[in-house]
């Protein structure tokens, strides 16, 4: 997967969606996961959107956002989440909140055989730049970020973005990679 062209082929649809006029208060996730898909159609022969973890006879309904495959390679599991930090009112970033839904998209990679590769996107949206130095306190939501799972972290953007008439000016976009025979180690990440 070429995950920098991946991230800005993301980014620039976010952009456009953004001089639209949207009416929604954040990007959509399946604003996101419709460009990764159409993205990912010219590497993989298959690719899947919400395709189940387990085969259905097994009684579980768990899905994870994007399957991908070709018959050369190991398949390709991906879940994807946003994020939002912002001052002001009408803005509640909850970032216990939000680190908890990461922690279980990526318990749900760990139920894949190691023998795939499993990756995890965030994208989110900031009233600061998330990559710089934040000279007072760090934000929850991006020390939540910094410090998960460091070790898989294998690239990480953030550029300026204008969403609406709202104080929000940086978009931002995280990919961590579990490469096919490495397992997944769950850790209690906590905020």
């Amino acid at each position: 997967m070429k995950i920098e062209k991946l991230v800005a082929d993301v980014l620039e649809d976010l952009d456009t969606v953004s001089d639209s006029e949207p009416n929604e208060k954040l990007p959509k996730e399946e604003q996101v996961r419709s460009r990764i898909y159409a993205s990912l159609l010219n590497d993989f022969e298959f690719v899947c959107v919400e395709r189940n973890y387990f085969p259905v006879e097994d009684k579980s309904n768990i899905e994870c956002d994007i399957w991908a495959k070709d018959s050369s390679s190991t398949a390709l599991w991906l879940e994807l989440k946003r994020c939002w930090s912002c001052k002001g009112k009408g803005w509640v970033p909850k970032p216990p909140e939000q680190l908890r839904k990461w922690n279980e998209d990526v318990a749900k990679l760990s139920k894949v055989e190691s023998k795939d590769n499993r990756y995890f996107f965030l994208v989110g949206v900031f009233d600061s730049n998330p990559l710089g130095e934040h000279k007072d306190r760090v934000p929850g939501v991006i020390k939540n970020i910094r410090n998960f799972y460091p070790d898989n972290l294998v690239y990480k953007v953030s550029r300026k973005f204008k969403w609406r008439n709202t104080n929000l000016s940086h978009i931002g976009a995280w990919v961590w990679h579990w490469k096919a025979g490495d397992d997944i180690a769950i850790t209690n990440r906590s905020s």
